[in-house]
């Protein structure tokens, strides 16, 4: 047991040495007819090396008639680097509980999200994802209408 134990916690050290932490989050705007949709995505990560990170999304959406809770974990793998630039795709697992008038119902999706992510400075950056492809609510699909899968976030950087 303690040979376990020496082996998590210098994995952990190892791990964390290459590790750069961010937080932040992101906002969605979702337009159906004449409903809008306002998601807010508090979100934490850790930059495992220069082209890959983890991290999580938890929020919340507000809709006219109902209420969203939300958690996406996902593996970041940035592609394309042009100085303060990257581009990257994220592989990402999505839970979704809708609450509707007392009834919940649950959803989840897989699947990969293109994004853009620019630096500003040391310890802030602007991320932006405008698709989605994948298994999502149900339905395989690629996703790229901006009403519906636009998401603006800035990270801080520490």
């Amino acid at each position: 047991m303690k040979k376990l134990f020496v082996v998590l916690a210098l994995s952990l050290m190892a791990l964390s040495a290459n590790a750069q932490a961010y937080l932040g989050g992101a906002l969605s705007f979702q337009a159906a007819g004449n409903n809008a949709v306002v998601t807010i995505l508090p979100e934490i990560g850790y930059n495992l090396s220069k082209t890959t990170a983890i991290g999580a999304q938890v929020g919340w959406s507000n809709a006219t008639a109902a209420n969203r809770f939300v958690f996406a974990p996902y593996y970041r793998y940035g592609f394309k680097q042009l100085g303060p630039v990257s581009l990257f795709i994220d592989g990402e697992f999505q839970l979704n509980a809708w609450t509707t008038g007392g009834a919940t119902t649950t959803q989840f999706g897989v699947g990969l999200a293109p994004g853009i992510a620019i630096m500003a400075g040391d310890h802030f950056s602007f991320v932006g994802h405008i698709a989605r492809i994948g298994y999502y609510n149900g339905a395989f699909g690629i996703n790229i209408d901006t009403n519906q899968n636009f998401q603006m976030g800035v990270y801080y950087h520490f």
